[in-house]
């Protein structure tokens, strides 16, 4: 979400500001330009402050203050430009910046009016041309040895499943018959509320399907995401989310079983089993996330964190055999832990013996910060030495590991080890099979009335009455007040990885609410 502005932040809105950042831990950058010309006469001057996932401040001539009573210090001749929030901000915030000459792209009563535009879809801008065909121009451009892996090509995208498979047949057989090695794509997107693309059903978020206490139920929605996604060439899927989650104003709760340890490893192996079917062949790989304890616990001591906070990691890779990870944005013991040795390797791989591939969240190693911004190559030394095989979602650091094979800061053998790993999966998936099924034939059938009826039976179970005063059950009918800005907003009903919400905020574009059919609180 994008705010600017040409004027100072009035009191009441740094204090607001102040407050949303440190309770909901979000990840803003801001950008802040210093009118030196205006003040002392010279240049103007313009640089960038940021803030990491803990909200801790790279301290110069502006900051938060340290306690809620404290405003945001602003210096003279300072104002904010620009604030770019990682995270979705509530409908009264966006309201007071947009009275506070700040403004956004607007919000409807379905959360966002955004337009369609050409950020819409990472693989029709890249690769398709403007008929959204396959541009074999762009590929021999962009990609003339191939790719290891396509990310996020089906989240939020206003194409029918059909589409999409005829995109990935078009891109495989290019990849096979026009590079090097002939290797097919990895091709992964997001799954833990069911296939996050267009037509697919939307199931109840994590946090909520939890409650039902189900793990049938969980392994059942899995079962159907799985066909969903290996139908359209998504062989990878990014989940279950196994964190314990013990914190209220941790930003991705809905993606979390919940606090209890036996119920949130009970159900992510659920989630594990439903999406392989015990074949990967038949079903699509799981990728655990994130590896340890983003949801809170990575500061317990040792004792929480073997017998806690680590169980729905190790139920998903000792009984459910998954064979992907992903780590976080977060610390662990001080070091971000895509370039802890001591998780990826010490305890990942010498304690639970995982013989599995370890990928990066999404622009994760941006975050190490032992070096200075522009040091790209020992940012990539040390997350391939820490343990971490594949780069997501986009390859900035990566492809300075033959410069640092060559100085002799990565070993040949821990490359060759990375590419294995992803090479074992691929060849576990049947990607490297002499005629691999990319995905299913035949015509695809999203939201049938088997899915809708799993995702309504979740719903309800998930359902807790924890008292009942006399109001339930309703008696003759009357009037129920629905307050506040999202009590009947799409947006703030589907979690993050649906395809309503990653249309609205990830693509800024406007969903086919009648494809998944969306049905708001009002109107029901």
């Amino acid at each position: 979400m994008l705010f600017r502005s040409k004027d100072y932040l009035s009191a009441q809105v740094a204090k607001e500001l102040q407050y949303y950042f440190r309770c909901n831990r979000v990840a803003p950058a801001l950008y802040v330009q210093y009118d030196r010309l205006a003040l002392f006469g010279k240049e103007n001057k313009d640089f960038r402050m940021t803030f990491d996932r803990n909200v801790r401040t790279r301290r110069s001539n502006f900051q938060f203050g340290e306690s809620d009573e404290d405003e945001l210090l602003l210096p003279e001749g300072v104002y904010i430009m620009e604030i770019k929030i990682l995270g979705a901000m509530p409908l009264w915030l966006t309201h007071l910046l947009s009275e506070q000459q700040l403004y956004s792209r607007g919000f409807s009563k379905y959360g966002s009016k955004y337009k369609q535009d050409a950020r819409e879809h990472k693989l029709k801008y890249q690769l398709l041309d403007k008929d959204g065909k396959l541009d074999t121009a762009k590929c021999r451009k962009l990609i003339p040895y191939g790719t290891g892996h396509l990310p996020q090509y089906a989240s939020g995208a206003n194409l029918p499943p059909e589409e999409l498979r005829s995109l990935i047949a078009d891109l495989q057989d290019w990849v096979i018959h026009n590079t090097p090695n002939g290797i097919p794509i990895l091709c992964h997107d997001e799954i833990i509320a069911g296939a996050d693309t267009y037509m697919a059903t939307t199931y109840p978020q994590c946090i909520g399907a939890a409650c039902s206490f189900n793990p049938l139920l969980i392994e059942k929605k899995a079962r159907y995401s799985s066909k969903n996604m290996r139908d359209i060439g998504a062989l990878l899927c990014l989940g279950p989310m196994a964190d314990i989650t013990r914190d209220p104003t941790f930003c991705r709760n809905e993606e979390s079983y919940g606090e209890d340890w036996y119920l949130s490893g009970r159900m992510n192996l659920a989630m594990v089993q439903g999406l392989q079917k015990g074949n990967l062949r038949k079903g699509v790989a799981a990728c655990t996330k994130h590896f340890l304890g983003y949801g809170g616990g990575f500061e317990s001591d040792n004792k929480e964190i073997y017998e806690e906070i680590l169980l729905p990691h190790e139920a998903a890779i000792r009984v459910g055999n998954s064979k992907v990870l992903m780590s976080g944005y977060h610390q662990y013991r001080d070091t971000f832990t895509v370039a802890s040795k001591q998780l990826l390797t010490g305890i990942l791989r010498d304690y639970l013996h995982f013989d599995g591939l370890t990928v990066s969240d999404y622009g994760s190693i941006r975050y190490i910060d032992n070096f200075p911004d522009d040091d790209f190559l020992s940012r990539a030394v040390m997350a391939m030495n820490a343990g971490n095989n594949a780069e997501f979602s986009v390859a900035k650091y990566y492809p300075y590991l033959k410069e640092a094979m060559d100085k002799g800061l990565v070993s040949e053998a821990t490359v060759e080890e990375a590419v294995k790993n992803v090479l074992r999966v691929k060849a576990a998936v049947g990607l490297l099979d002499k005629n691999p099924a990319f995905f299913t034939s035949g015509p695809i059938e999203f939201d049938t009335p088997q899915e809708r009826q799993t995702a309504y039976d979740l719903a309800a179970e998930s359902i807790v009455l924890l008292e009942n005063n006399g109001t339930l059950p309703l008696g003759k009918p009357g009037k129920i007040a629905l307050v506040g800005p999202n009590a009947n907003s799409a947006w703030a009903f589907h979690g993050d990885y649906t395809y309503p919400a990653t249309a609205m905020y990830w693509h800024r574009t406007q969903p086919d609410f009648e494809h998944p059919k969306v049905v708001l609180l009002k109107d029901a």
